[in-house]
C-alpha cells in the first residue's frame, strides 16, 4: 500500500519534492520482501526492484519492456501474456499465478498482483505490482497430494478406507476406498444422513450410540456392523472411530473403514465345520480320542 501510495502521488510542482518521492519509492521497493515492478500505460515494464530480479533471475535491463515475459515458463507464457495484455487494454487490475523458469534452470512459482495508476482525470498512467514467491506453498501442497495418493493406493490395496466427520457442521468426508466399499464413485461426498442410512435399524442405533459416546468421553470405538451399499449389497464392515479434540472439546471424528464380509463368511464356515465335526465326534458309536505328542489324552468322545 505504501508503494502504491508513493507511486500514485501526483507530480509536484517542486522538483525537490519530485526527487524525494522518487527516492522514497525506490527505498520502499528495494527494501521490500516482495518483487516490485512498475509499468507504463501500455503495460511495458519500466522498473523492477532487486527482489523481483532475484526471483526471475534477470537483470533490470533484461526485465524492461516486454523482456520480463522471457522469464515466464514456456508452458505458461501464452496464458500469462494474454491475461496481462487483456488487463492493460481493459484498464483493470490483474492477479494471476504462474511458473518462472530462470536461466539457471531453477523453477519458481509466483503470485502476481498489479494495480492501475490513474491520473486525476481517471486515465491509466501505468501499473504498479508485487510478486510473491509461493514456491514453498506449492511444494508443501505437492507433498500433501503425493502423501494422500500414497495413502489412497495403500488403502486400496489393503481394502481399508478412511473417513472424517465434522461434529459441528456434520459434514462427512470419505476416502476413495470408503466410497468404493459403499458402491459409490470415488470423490463422492455424502451427507451425514446418507452415511448413517446405510446401516439397518439395530446397527444404526449402535453406530449412533458409539459416535455419541466418543464425542462425550473422547474414547475410540471399534465396531463390526451389517451395512447395505448404494447398490443394495448386504455386507459387513468394520469401522473404527477416534475423536479429534480442539480446545478440549470434541471437534471431529475420524477413522478407518473396511469391508469384512469375506472374513466373517470364512469365520461362519469354520464355525459350521467345527459344529459338524463336534457333532460327529460326540455321536459316533466308535471310541474317538485325541492325544498330544507326549501321549497325553486331550479329549474323548
Amino acid at each position: 500500500l505504501a508503494l502504491r501510495a508513493t507511486a500514485e502521488r501526483p507530480p509536484s510542482a517542486n522538483t525537490a519534492d519530485d526527487a524525494d518521492e522518487a527516492r522514497s519509492f525506490r527505498a520502499l521497493s528495494e527494501s521490500s520482501p516482495f518483487g516490485v515492478f512498475r509499468t507504463d500505460a501500455h503495460g511495458r515494464c519500466a522498473y523492477t526492484n532487486p527482489r523481483w530480479q532475484a526471483i526471475f533471475g534477470m537483470s533490470l535491463a533484461q526485465s524492461l519492456g516486454d523482456g520480463w515475459a522471457q522469464g515466464v515458463h514456456p508452458d505458461d507464457r501464452a496464458r500469462v501474456t494474454t491475461h496481462w495484455h487483456d488487463s492493460t487494454v481493459a484498464g483493470r487490475d490483474s492477479e494471476t499465478e504462474f511458473r518462472v523458469l530462470r536461466a539457471d534452470g531453477a523453477l519458481r512459482h509466483v503470485h502476481v498482483r498489479a494495480q492501475a495508476l490513474r491520473s486525476a482525470s481517471g486515465a491509466i498512467e501505468g501499473y504498479v505490482g508485487a510478486v510473491e514467491d509461493v514456491s514453498g506453498r506449492h511444494l508443501a501442497e505437492q507433498r500433501l497430494r503425493d502423501s494422500e495418493a500414497l495413502l489412497e493406493r495403500a488403502g486400496r490395496l489393503a481394502g481399508v478406507g478412511g473417513w472424517r466427520v465434522d461434529l459441528l457442521s456434520r459434514q462427512v468426508y470419505w476416502s476413495d476406498q470408503t466410497c468404493r466399499i459403499h458402491d459409490r464413485p470415488p470423490g463422492h461426498r455424502p451427507s451425514f444422513e446418507e452415511a448413517v442410512a446405510h446401516y439397518p435399524g439395530e446397527a444404526r442405533a449402535r453406530i449412533a450410540a458409539a459416535v455419541e459416546e466418543a464425542a462425550r468421553s473422547g474414547q475410540p470405538y471399534d465396531l463390526e456392523l451389517p451395512m447395505v451399499t448404494a447398490t443394495g449389497r448386504a455386507v459387513w464392515v468394520r469401522t473404527l472411530g477416534e475423536v479429534e479434540l480442539e480446545d478440549g472439546r470434541a471437534r471431529r471424528l475420524f477413522g478407518a473403514f473396511q469391508d469384512v464380509t469375506a472374513r466373517r463368511a470364512l469365520q461362519a464356515d469354520r464355525a459350521a465345520a467345527n459344529t459338524q465335526l463336534r457333532h460327529l465326534y460326540e455321536r459316533t458309536p466308535a471310541l474317538m480320542l485325541s492325544i498330544d505328542r507326549s501321549g497325553t489324552v486331550l479329549s474323548v468322545s
